[in-house]
């Protein structure tokens, strides 16, 4: 049957796929508030040092939902999506690597000064 997190999911992307057919103004408006959310939850990720699985999971998550979507949401919102997951999965990539390299730089400098002799660093 799954876990309720997954029936969640599927509910959602169910109620999705009804608003892309229905009613695309309100599709549109919810779409975007639930591609906000998954940024948010890709850049905390990111801040705790996580974001590949999280970018893996999101990313898959939202192609699957806008699979699901008629064609008529997927050229009004396939792009930006796209445009948008892209950029913030940058963000978090670099996020991530940029602290890697920020505490490998302070480590070669720490050595560098006890190769000088310092003894306060």
């Amino acid at each position: 049957m799954g876990s309720t997190g997954e029936r969640r999911d599927r509910k959602r992307a169910r109620y999705i796929a009804r608003l892309a057919r229905y009613d695309l103004d309100r599709f549109s408006h919810e779409w975007s508030r639930r591609l906000q959310s998954r940024c948010d939850f890709i850049r905390q990720k990111a801040a705790t040092g996580n974001a590949c699985s999280a970018m893996e999971t999101v990313v898959s998550r939202v192609i699957l939902e806008l699979q699901a979507c008629p064609q008529e949401a997927v050229d009004l919102e396939g792009e930006r999506t796209i445009r948008i997951l892209h950029e913030v999965c940058s963000e978090a990539v670099a996020e991530t690597v940029d602290a890697r390299m920020r505490r490998l730089s302070n480590m070669l400098e720490v050595i560098k000064l006890a190769e000088l002799g310092y003894r306060e660093f």
